[in-house]
């Protein structure tokens, strides 16, 4: 009985790979791509609420808090497994207005788009298209303010065109992989021809130990 009860426990990994090969023991390191591998999430179809378990990167504070809110409230049961490096507890970036926390509308996002092309009024929501941005990026979690510093300091030494010509969007949620939301954000960057998966990559690399 024990095996087929459904229950809604989460796991919170703090830790985090620092370097390849693996340091030492599992428990010393959230493998992110065991708990991916170990999903049922569908490779060739759009995943649906069936999937064994929900694998969330949350960026910023309300966000974490929505994914808690939301675990507790919803009408089914499933684990939750939580990235949430200590390094985001003491980022000067990694914050939230209170008004992020208590909007009547407020939830948790599968997907951020790039907050430098989307005003607070419209966050997840726009359908704004935006010419001028080359280059997309997708990350999640600690790694989105790594890449935030590394696009300003090369545009503020004159290696990029504008700041804006790069646009980093959030994949704060892994399993179910949010399909829908990302085909709504590349629709925004429609001359976007350079497209990079710098965490996915690391994922696969990984993988493979």
């Amino acid at each position: 009985m024990e095996q087929v009860r459904k229950n809604g426990k989460m796991y919170k990994y703090i830790s985090s790979i620092k370097s390849l090969p693996p340091p030492g023991p599992e428990h010393t390191s959230s493998r992110l791509e065991r708990f991916l591998q170990l999903s049922n999430s569908s490779e060739t179809e759009v995943d649906t609420d069936e999937v064994n378990w929900s694998v969330a990167y949350p960026s910023t504070p309300a966000q974490y808090y929505h994914l808690l809110r939301r675990q507790m409230v919803r009408p089914w049961r499933k684990p939750l497994v939580v990235m949430a490096p200590k390094a985001l507890l003491r980022h000067p970036r990694c914050v939230s207005a209170l008004t992020e926390l208590t909007a009547a509308d407020g939830h948790f996002a599968a997907v951020l788009d790039d907050p430098k092309h989307e005003s607070s009024s419209e966050k997840g929501k726009s359908t704004t298209i935006i010419p001028e941005v080359k280059t997309l990026i997708f990350t999640s979690g600690k790694h989105y303010y790594s890449l935030e510093k590394e696009r300003d300091e090369r545009w503020a030494a004159g290696h990029l065109p504008s700041a804006s010509s790069t646009a980093i969007v959030r994949l704060e949620e892994l399993c179910p992989f949010p399909v829908e939301s990302l085909v709504a954000i590349l629709k925004r960057y429609p001359n976007a021809k350079s497209k990079s998966f710098p965490l996915l990559a690391k994922l696969f690399l990984f993988s493979a130990y």
